[in-house]
């Protein structure tokens, strides 16, 4: 410590409570905030079930995740002509699957 030997013998000892002290409350700030956007927001109380089904509509994308829906969608229109191209070219036939022959 670079100013530890300016201060007392109880400086080190009251800085380190103090920013113990400070972390707990970040801690305490983070987790609030946390709790209200995630479990007590009234959009979402008393549960989003998106944590049991993994699916969110398209308008609480658009609300929530507004930037993460438009770079999806961007993304699909750009593969969209790829796939279909694809798709075609890859068109399953018609004739059925002729068994081979046994060995003789």
């Amino acid at each position: 410590v670079y100013y530890g030997g300016f201060l007392p013998a109880l400086g080190i000892p009251i800085a380190y409570v103090a920013h113990a002290d400070e972390s707990v409350l970040a801690f305490l700030t983070i987790a609030t905030w946390h709790f209200y956007n995630t479990h007590f927001h009234p959009d979402h109380f008393p549960m989003n079930p998106v944590f049991l089904t993994g699916e969110l509509s398209e308008e609480a994308m658009k609300e929530h995740h507004g930037d993460e829906l438009a770079r999806i969608k961007a993304q699909e229109a750009t593969q969209a002509p790829a796939a279909t191209t694809n798709a075609a070219d890859e068109a399953p036939s018609t004739e059925p699957d002729e068994a081979p022959e046994p060995p003789k």
